[in-house]
């Protein structure tokens, strides 16, 4: 069983300043265009927001950059991330399975991944969009984090999740003692009551947990095409969502290279040599994202890459839903 302390929330805080002379330590800090990780240092440390639900942005960005240099070789510096949760975490477990597949690993993402820490919390004040207990999941983290932190009234427990966890711990030298049993089930009954929330806010919609036979029973179901309608192709869902991963690669000058974030979206993203496109209508490019995050993903590495976060549900300019989609396949 994993080791779980608790620690008042003003130790927790002189701790994590202790942190800052060793690590990169980024947080989520509230910023004019919202809430934001930032790089935390002594001046804006004490201005760490502990939110109750993930933020907007992921922390997909810092390990595979929107564009990076494929060419030259990097030593990035050993980084803390904290205020994860656990949508963000099951969609790092879809990139790992990406671009640390033994086949083929990818030493850029490897080198970041290696490098990073992760300090996750529970979910405690989940968004509207927000739908991950619908899909089977969970409102906290399980696995995948070095530290996870459960918010209690008077303090915060803390589960040790790696041994270099444990040594991030040690290094914070703040007074620990280990959780009780009462503890625990505080923390348990505050996650479950969380997770009937999310339930609660959902009940509208009406799809089941197996969304893969869902998908594959409704390839040509007239639904994709309806929903269609108002996208835009502004690829805004697939910025935005944690485990989407394409890429293109870019030729520059002096024969360097470039890495680009790319979208399934693109008219052009399917087309090959010669013009053919076998996606070249708006509502296969559309259904297409779906069955790579229910279909294609479970088939490749046996995760779902689409990890409820509502992210895309956000970003939409089209106001398209995702909830509504499935529910409507559903009828």
């Amino acid at each position: 069983m994993a080791k779980v302390f608790h620690v008042k929330s003003d130790a927790w805080k002189a701790g994590v300043k202790a942190l800052l002379r060793t690590y990169a330590v980024y947080g989520p800090i509230e910023s004019t265009f919202g809430i934001k990780y930032s790089l935390l240092d002594e001046d804006n440390v004490d201005k760490l927001v502990y939110l109750g639900a993930r933020i907007y942005p992921s922390i997909k960005f810092f390990l595979y950059p929107v564009q990076e240099d494929v060419v030259k070789e990097i030593q990035p510096k050993e980084t803390i991330l904290m205020g994860v949760k656990g949508c963000d975490l099951r969609a790092v477990a879809t990139l790992d399975s990406v671009f640390l597949d033994p086949d083929f690993i990818d030493d850029y993402y490897k080198l970041r991944r290696d490098n990073t820490i992760i300090i996750s919390e529970d979910c405690f004040k989940p968004l509207d969009v927000c739908f991950c207990s619908c899909l089977g999941d969970t409102p906290f983290p399980e696995k995948g984090f070095d530290l996870n932190l459960s918010y209690l009234e008077d303090k915060i427990l803390i589960e040790v999740g790696t041994e270099r966890g444990q040594k991030v711990l040690d290094e914070m030298d703040i007074e620990l003692n280990e959780a009780d049993a009462t503890q625990i089930a505080e923390r348990d009954e505050l996650r479950k009551r969380v997770a009937e929330t999310i339930l609660e806010s959902n009940k509208k919609f009406k799809f089941p947990e197996d969304i893969y036979n869902l998908l594959k029973n409704n390839y040509e179901s007239e639904v994709w095409k309806q929903h269609a309608e108002t996208c835009v192709s502004c690829f805004a869902c697939t910025n935005v969502c944690p485990s989407c991963h394409c890429f293109l690669l870019q030729e520059l000058k002096d024969f360097a290279k470039a890495r680009v974030w790319d979208s399934c979206q693109s008219v052009g993203y399917a087309r090959v040599a010669g013009g053919a496109n076998p996606r070249k209508h708006l509502f296969e490019r559309f259904r297409n994202r779906y069955y790579c995050k229910f279909v294609y993903r479970v088939e490749r590495f046996g995760l779902r890459a689409c990890v409820g976060c509502g992210r895309c549900i956000e970003a939409c300019h089209g106001k398209i839903d995702m909830r509504e989609v499935l529910t409507d396949l559903a009828k």
